[in-house]
Protein backbone atom coordinates (compact mmCIF):
# COMPACT_ATOMS: atom_id res chain seq x y z
CA UNK A 1 0.00 0.00 0.00
CA UNK A 2 1.37 3.82 -1.03
CA UNK A 3 0.22 7.30 -0.44
CA UNK A 4 0.88 9.74 -3.86
CA UNK A 5 0.61 12.68 -3.45
CA UNK A 6 0.40 16.00 -5.89
CA UNK A 7 -0.35 19.55 -6.38
CA UNK A 8 0.00 22.74 -4.39
CA UNK A 9 3.06 22.51 -1.14
CA UNK A 10 3.49 25.26 -0.15
CA UNK A 11 2.89 24.92 3.81
CA UNK A 12 3.68 21.09 3.33
CA UNK A 13 0.32 20.01 3.08
CA UNK A 14 1.30 16.89 0.96
CA UNK A 15 3.82 15.33 3.90
CA UNK A 16 6.43 14.67 1.38
CA UNK A 17 8.97 15.49 3.68
CA UNK A 18 9.55 19.24 2.24
CA UNK A 19 7.90 22.88 0.93
CA UNK A 20 7.89 23.88 -2.64
CA UNK A 21 5.56 25.68 -4.73
CA UNK A 22 4.13 22.49 -5.94
CA UNK A 23 4.66 18.68 -7.12
CA UNK A 24 3.24 18.68 -11.01
CA UNK A 25 3.35 15.06 -10.92
CA UNK A 26 2.03 12.09 -7.87
CA UNK A 27 4.92 11.80 -5.23
CA UNK A 28 5.22 9.39 -2.95
CA UNK A 29 4.54 9.96 0.86
CA UNK A 30 6.75 8.08 2.94
CA UNK A 31 4.73 6.45 5.89
CA UNK A 32 6.63 3.88 7.27
CA UNK A 33 8.19 5.97 10.07
CA UNK A 34 4.72 7.01 11.28
CA UNK A 35 2.53 3.83 10.64
CA UNK A 36 1.79 0.54 8.59
CA UNK A 37 4.54 -0.99 10.67
CA UNK A 38 2.17 -3.92 10.36
CA UNK A 39 -0.08 -4.94 7.29
CA UNK A 40 -3.13 -4.48 9.52
CA UNK A 41 -3.27 -0.91 9.75
CA UNK A 42 -4.70 1.28 6.53
CA UNK A 43 -5.58 4.99 5.60
CA UNK A 44 -10.23 4.94 5.53
CA UNK A 45 -9.88 8.80 5.06
CA UNK A 46 -7.98 11.95 3.31
CA UNK A 47 -9.34 14.88 3.40
CA UNK A 48 -7.81 18.74 2.90
CA UNK A 49 -8.37 22.38 3.69
CA UNK A 50 -7.07 25.28 1.93
CA UNK A 51 -3.33 24.62 3.28
CA UNK A 52 -3.71 21.14 5.25
CA UNK A 53 -4.58 17.50 5.56
CA UNK A 54 -5.51 14.96 8.04
CA UNK A 55 -5.57 11.33 7.43
CA UNK A 56 -7.41 8.84 9.47
CA UNK A 57 -6.66 5.33 10.14
CA UNK A 58 -8.10 1.87 10.58
CA UNK A 59 -6.74 2.01 14.11
CA UNK A 60 -8.74 5.43 15.37
CA UNK A 61 -5.14 7.07 15.15
CA UNK A 62 -5.67 11.23 12.73
CA UNK A 63 -2.85 12.35 10.91
CA UNK A 64 -2.05 15.85 9.73
CA UNK A 65 0.58 18.00 8.00
CA UNK A 66 0.32 21.39 5.99
CA UNK A 67 -0.16 25.36 7.62
CA UNK A 68 -1.15 25.05 11.06
CA UNK A 69 -1.86 29.21 11.31
CA UNK A 70 -4.95 28.45 13.55
CA UNK A 71 -4.10 25.58 15.04
CA UNK A 72 -5.87 23.23 12.08
CA UNK A 73 -3.65 20.40 12.94
CA UNK A 74 -3.12 21.00 16.51
CA UNK A 75 -3.48 23.75 18.96
CA UNK A 76 -0.16 22.48 20.98
CA UNK A 77 2.49 24.78 18.44
CA UNK A 78 1.35 26.94 14.85
CA UNK A 79 4.19 25.65 13.06
CA UNK A 80 3.74 24.22 10.05
CA UNK A 81 4.65 20.11 8.93
CA UNK A 82 5.61 18.89 6.03
CA UNK A 83 5.51 15.67 7.19
CA UNK A 84 2.47 13.52 8.31
CA UNK A 85 2.20 13.22 12.30
CA UNK A 86 0.18 11.61 14.74
CA UNK A 87 -2.12 13.98 16.42
CA UNK A 88 -3.29 12.47 20.01
CA UNK A 89 -4.11 15.44 21.19
CA UNK A 90 -7.65 14.32 20.49
CA UNK A 91 -9.66 11.30 21.31
CA UNK A 92 -9.93 9.73 17.75
CA UNK A 93 -11.97 6.19 18.06
CA UNK A 94 -12.16 3.67 14.78
CA UNK A 95 -14.88 4.69 12.32
CA UNK A 96 -14.06 8.81 12.26
CA UNK A 97 -15.19 10.87 10.15
CA UNK A 98 -13.15 13.88 9.49
CA UNK A 99 -13.91 16.95 7.67
CA UNK A 100 -11.38 19.69 6.74
CA UNK A 101 -12.10 23.51 6.27
CA UNK A 102 -10.10 26.38 4.74
CA UNK A 103 -8.46 26.46 8.00
CA UNK A 104 -9.88 24.10 10.67
CA UNK A 105 -10.94 20.95 11.15
CA UNK A 106 -13.81 18.62 12.23
CA UNK A 107 -13.61 14.88 13.42
CA UNK A 108 -16.92 13.16 13.80
CA UNK A 109 -17.11 9.63 15.82
CA UNK A 110 -19.12 8.31 18.48
CA UNK A 111 -17.92 10.61 20.73
CA UNK A 112 -19.67 13.31 18.82
CA UNK A 113 -18.94 16.36 16.93
CA UNK A 114 -15.01 17.90 18.05
CA UNK A 115 -14.40 21.27 16.20
CA UNK A 116 -10.88 23.08 16.21
CA UNK A 117 -8.90 25.30 14.15
CA UNK A 118 -11.05 29.03 12.66
CA UNK A 119 -13.61 30.28 13.94
CA UNK A 120 -13.42 33.62 12.59
CA UNK A 121 -16.81 33.43 10.68
CA UNK A 122 -18.81 31.16 13.32
CA UNK A 123 -18.06 28.13 11.12
CA UNK A 124 -17.85 25.86 13.73
CA UNK A 125 -20.96 26.12 15.41
CA UNK A 126 -19.29 28.14 18.75
CA UNK A 127 -19.29 31.51 20.03
CA UNK A 128 -17.14 33.61 18.56
CA UNK A 129 -14.15 35.18 20.79
CA UNK A 130 -11.90 38.16 19.01
CA UNK A 131 -9.97 37.78 21.67
CA UNK A 132 -8.31 33.99 20.44
CA UNK A 133 -7.14 33.31 17.28
CA UNK A 134 -7.92 29.70 17.41
CA UNK A 135 -10.42 27.29 18.75
CA UNK A 136 -8.70 24.83 20.94
CA UNK A 137 -10.38 20.91 20.27
CA UNK A 138 -14.08 21.41 21.71
CA UNK A 139 -17.24 18.99 21.33
CA UNK A 140 -20.16 20.75 20.33
CA UNK A 141 -23.43 19.65 21.99
CA UNK A 142 -25.05 18.74 19.56
CA UNK A 143 -25.67 14.69 18.97
CA UNK A 144 -26.61 12.32 16.52
CA UNK A 145 -24.85 13.67 13.96
CA UNK A 146 -24.27 11.96 10.53
CA UNK A 147 -22.64 14.23 8.34
CA UNK A 148 -20.54 17.06 8.22
CA UNK A 149 -19.31 19.53 4.79
CA UNK A 150 -17.63 22.83 4.79
CA UNK A 151 -17.44 25.27 2.77
CA UNK A 152 -15.06 28.46 2.72
CA UNK A 153 -16.77 30.11 5.57
CA UNK A 154 -19.98 27.88 6.49
CA UNK A 155 -20.02 24.35 7.38
CA UNK A 156 -23.31 22.24 7.30
CA UNK A 157 -24.16 19.32 10.27
CA UNK A 158 -26.81 17.05 9.47
CA UNK A 159 -28.57 14.99 11.57
CA UNK A 160 -29.36 10.91 11.69
CA UNK A 161 -33.09 11.91 11.07
CA UNK A 162 -32.83 14.37 8.31
CA UNK A 163 -32.98 17.83 9.65
CA UNK A 164 -29.76 20.03 8.74
CA UNK A 165 -27.75 22.81 10.76
CA UNK A 166 -26.06 25.34 9.14
CA UNK A 167 -23.55 28.01 10.74
CA UNK A 168 -20.51 30.35 9.70
CA UNK A 169 -21.36 33.23 6.78
CA UNK A 170 -24.28 33.49 4.69
CA UNK A 171 -23.72 36.49 3.02
CA UNK A 172 -24.40 35.05 -0.15
CA UNK A 173 -27.26 33.48 0.99
CA UNK A 174 -25.18 29.58 1.86
CA UNK A 175 -26.93 29.11 5.03
CA UNK A 176 -30.20 28.68 3.78
CA UNK A 177 -32.18 30.46 6.97
CA UNK A 178 -34.29 33.58 6.87
CA UNK A 179 -35.36 35.19 9.83
CA UNK A 180 -37.87 38.18 10.12
CA UNK A 181 -37.51 38.42 5.88
CA UNK A 182 -34.19 38.69 5.65
CA UNK A 183 -31.17 36.09 5.44
CA UNK A 184 -29.09 35.49 7.81
CA UNK A 185 -26.15 36.84 7.45
CA UNK A 186 -23.62 35.44 9.95
CA UNK A 187 -24.29 32.73 12.67
CA UNK A 188 -21.73 31.10 15.19
CA UNK A 189 -24.39 28.72 16.43
CA UNK A 190 -26.23 25.69 14.38
CA UNK A 191 -29.04 27.07 13.16
CA UNK A 192 -31.96 24.62 11.74
CA UNK A 193 -33.51 24.95 8.25
CA UNK A 194 -36.38 24.47 8.55
CA UNK A 195 -37.30 24.07 4.73
CA UNK A 196 -35.99 20.90 4.26
CA UNK A 197 -37.09 18.06 6.22
CA UNK A 198 -35.29 14.40 5.43
CA UNK A 199 -32.15 15.16 3.99
CA UNK A 200 -29.99 12.05 3.48
CA UNK A 201 -26.45 14.43 2.13
CA UNK A 202 -25.44 17.77 2.13
CA UNK A 203 -22.31 19.42 0.31
CA UNK A 204 -20.80 22.89 0.71
CA UNK A 205 -19.05 25.06 -2.15
CA UNK A 206 -17.54 28.44 -1.58
CA UNK A 207 -20.56 30.25 -1.04
CA UNK A 208 -23.35 27.55 -2.09
CA UNK A 209 -25.18 24.48 -0.77
CA UNK A 210 -26.82 21.65 -1.77
CA UNK A 211 -28.86 18.82 -0.21
CA UNK A 212 -30.62 15.73 -1.66
CA UNK A 213 -34.12 14.67 0.55
CA UNK A 214 -35.47 11.54 0.92
CA UNK A 215 -38.14 12.11 -1.85
CA UNK A 216 -35.37 12.26 -4.61
CA UNK A 217 -35.34 15.97 -4.67
CA UNK A 218 -31.98 17.99 -4.85
CA UNK A 219 -32.03 21.65 -3.34
CA UNK A 220 -29.64 24.30 -3.70
CA UNK A 221 -29.02 27.76 -1.83
CA UNK A 222 -26.27 30.95 -1.92
CA UNK A 223 -24.45 32.05 -4.63
CA UNK A 224 -25.68 31.25 -8.55
CA UNK A 225 -22.95 33.66 -10.32
CA UNK A 226 -21.58 30.47 -11.82
CA UNK A 227 -24.77 28.46 -12.21
CA UNK A 228 -23.27 26.12 -9.61
CA UNK A 229 -26.99 25.69 -8.52
CA UNK A 230 -27.84 24.56 -11.02
CA UNK A 231 -30.15 26.85 -11.64
CA UNK A 232 -30.46 28.76 -15.32
CA UNK A 233 -30.90 32.31 -13.47
CA UNK A 234 -27.19 33.68 -13.37
CA UNK A 235 -25.87 37.09 -10.42
CA UNK A 236 -28.38 35.60 -8.32
CA UNK A 237 -28.64 34.60 -4.38
CA UNK A 238 -30.86 32.10 -3.27
CA UNK A 239 -31.29 32.73 0.38
CA UNK A 240 -33.59 29.63 0.61
CA UNK A 241 -33.61 25.92 -0.44
CA UNK A 242 -34.58 26.14 -3.65
CA UNK A 243 -35.62 22.79 -5.84
CA UNK A 244 -32.65 22.27 -8.34
CA UNK A 245 -33.88 18.27 -9.89
CA UNK A 246 -36.39 15.53 -8.72
CA UNK A 247 -37.06 11.81 -9.09
CA UNK A 248 -32.91 11.41 -8.01
CA UNK A 249 -31.98 8.14 -6.61
CA UNK A 250 -31.53 8.54 -2.85
CA UNK A 251 -27.73 7.11 -3.09
CA UNK A 252 -26.93 9.45 -5.25
CA UNK A 253 -23.70 11.54 -4.38
CA UNK A 254 -23.33 15.24 -3.89
CA UNK A 255 -19.50 17.22 -4.72
CA UNK A 256 -19.19 20.81 -4.51
CA UNK A 257 -16.07 22.76 -5.55
CA UNK A 258 -15.73 26.33 -5.10
CA UNK A 259 -17.90 27.75 -7.57
CA UNK A 260 -19.32 24.32 -9.06
CA UNK A 261 -21.67 21.09 -8.52
CA UNK A 262 -21.65 17.58 -9.06
CA UNK A 263 -24.21 14.47 -8.90
CA UNK A 264 -22.87 10.95 -8.84
CA UNK A 265 -24.86 8.42 -9.55
CA UNK A 266 -25.25 4.84 -8.85
CA UNK A 267 -24.49 3.83 -12.20
CA UNK A 268 -21.14 5.51 -12.13
CA UNK A 269 -22.40 8.39 -14.53
CA UNK A 270 -21.69 12.27 -13.34
CA UNK A 271 -23.74 15.38 -13.61
CA UNK A 272 -21.60 18.48 -13.56
CA UNK A 273 -22.76 21.83 -13.52
CA UNK A 274 -21.60 24.95 -13.19
CA UNK A 275 -18.16 27.37 -13.53
CA UNK A 276 -16.54 26.00 -16.23
CA UNK A 277 -13.78 28.36 -17.13
CA UNK A 278 -10.71 26.09 -15.91
CA UNK A 279 -12.34 23.21 -17.28
CA UNK A 280 -14.06 22.07 -13.54
CA UNK A 281 -16.75 20.47 -15.31
CA UNK A 282 -14.83 18.12 -16.80
CA UNK A 283 -17.19 17.92 -20.21
CA UNK A 284 -14.64 19.32 -22.64
CA UNK A 285 -15.73 23.14 -22.90
CA UNK A 286 -15.09 26.06 -21.01
CA UNK A 287 -18.45 27.32 -20.70
CA UNK A 288 -20.45 27.97 -17.66
CA UNK A 289 -23.28 25.17 -17.59
CA UNK A 290 -26.43 25.71 -15.49
CA UNK A 291 -27.84 22.38 -17.64
CA UNK A 292 -28.70 18.94 -15.60
CA UNK A 293 -29.80 17.02 -18.21
CA UNK A 294 -26.30 15.88 -19.78
CA UNK A 295 -24.43 13.05 -17.65
CA UNK A 296 -21.34 11.51 -18.97
CA UNK A 297 -19.15 8.53 -17.81
CA UNK A 298 -16.13 6.98 -18.63
CA UNK A 299 -15.72 3.29 -19.51
CA UNK A 300 -15.12 2.65 -15.84
CA UNK A 301 -17.77 3.94 -13.92
CA UNK A 302 -16.93 6.38 -11.74
CA UNK A 303 -17.08 5.41 -8.07
CA UNK A 304 -15.85 8.42 -5.72
CA UNK A 305 -15.13 11.74 -6.38
CA UNK A 306 -12.16 14.15 -4.49
CA UNK A 307 -13.40 17.49 -5.51
CA UNK A 308 -10.81 20.90 -4.99
CA UNK A 309 -11.24 24.51 -5.31
CA UNK A 310 -11.56 24.16 -9.08
CA UNK A 311 -10.24 20.56 -9.65
CA UNK A 312 -11.41 17.74 -9.39
CA UNK A 313 -9.89 13.80 -9.05
CA UNK A 314 -12.27 10.73 -9.54
CA UNK A 315 -11.43 7.30 -8.64
CA UNK A 316 -13.72 4.69 -11.13
CA UNK A 317 -14.77 1.20 -10.32
CA UNK A 318 -11.63 -0.80 -11.38
CA UNK A 319 -9.42 1.45 -9.23
CA UNK A 320 -8.06 4.35 -12.00
CA UNK A 321 -8.22 7.57 -11.43
CA UNK A 322 -8.51 10.68 -13.47
CA UNK A 323 -8.45 14.28 -13.14
CA UNK A 324 -9.73 17.51 -14.53
CA UNK A 325 -9.85 21.22 -14.12
CA UNK A 326 -7.24 24.04 -12.80
CA UNK A 327 -3.74 23.13 -12.89
CA UNK A 328 -1.93 26.06 -11.86
CA UNK A 329 -0.21 24.02 -9.17
CA UNK A 330 -0.21 20.88 -10.60
CA UNK A 331 -3.21 19.56 -8.68
CA UNK A 332 -4.39 17.12 -11.59
CA UNK A 333 -1.18 15.21 -11.60
CA UNK A 334 -0.30 15.00 -14.88
CA UNK A 335 3.11 16.70 -14.48
CA UNK A 336 2.21 19.95 -16.38
CA UNK A 337 0.27 23.08 -15.10
CA UNK A 338 -2.22 23.12 -18.20
CA UNK A 339 -5.64 23.45 -17.30
CA UNK A 340 -7.55 19.97 -18.29
CA UNK A 341 -10.46 20.03 -20.18
CA UNK A 342 -11.65 16.57 -20.13
CA UNK A 343 -10.79 13.94 -17.71
CA UNK A 344 -7.29 12.42 -18.24
CA UNK A 345 -5.77 9.27 -16.45
CA UNK A 346 -3.43 9.86 -14.03
CA UNK A 347 -0.52 7.19 -14.73
CA UNK A 348 0.07 4.48 -11.51
CA UNK A 349 1.45 1.44 -11.89
CA UNK A 350 -1.12 0.01 -9.28
CA UNK A 351 -4.70 0.24 -8.77
CA UNK A 352 -6.04 3.01 -6.69
CA UNK A 353 -8.35 1.96 -3.59
CA UNK A 354 -8.86 6.01 -1.93
CA UNK A 355 -8.66 9.42 -3.45
CA UNK A 356 -8.98 12.62 -1.36
CA UNK A 357 -7.87 16.40 -2.08
CA UNK A 358 -7.88 19.81 -0.43
CA UNK A 359 -7.90 23.41 -2.22
CA UNK A 360 -5.09 22.24 -4.76
CA UNK A 361 -3.92 18.81 -3.58
CA UNK A 362 -4.67 15.70 -4.18
CA UNK A 363 -4.04 12.42 -3.15
CA UNK A 364 -4.53 8.59 -4.29
CA UNK A 365 -3.80 5.26 -1.79
CA UNK A 366 -2.37 2.54 -3.81
CA UNK A 367 -2.72 -1.14 -3.51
Amino acid sequence: MKLKAWGANNYGQLGVGFISEQCNCPTDVDLDYTFFDNNSRRITSISGGGGHTIITDNCGRLYGCGLNNNNQLTPRHTDNISTFTELDFVASPVGAQITCGWESTLLLSNNGLTVWGSNTYGQLGLKKDKSKRSVDPTCLSISRVAQVSCGLRHTAVLLDNGQLYMCGQGRKGQLGVVENGSPVLESDQLLHVTDLSNVKAVSCGQHHTIALTGDGCVYGWGDNKHFQLGLPVSNKQFVSPTLIASQVPINTKLYAGWTHSFLLHDDGSLMPFGRNSYGQLGNGVTSDDSRLNKPFQLLQPFQQLAVGSEHTIALTEYGSVWSWGWNEHGSCGLNHQDNVYSPTLVQFNNKATLIGSGSAHSFALLS
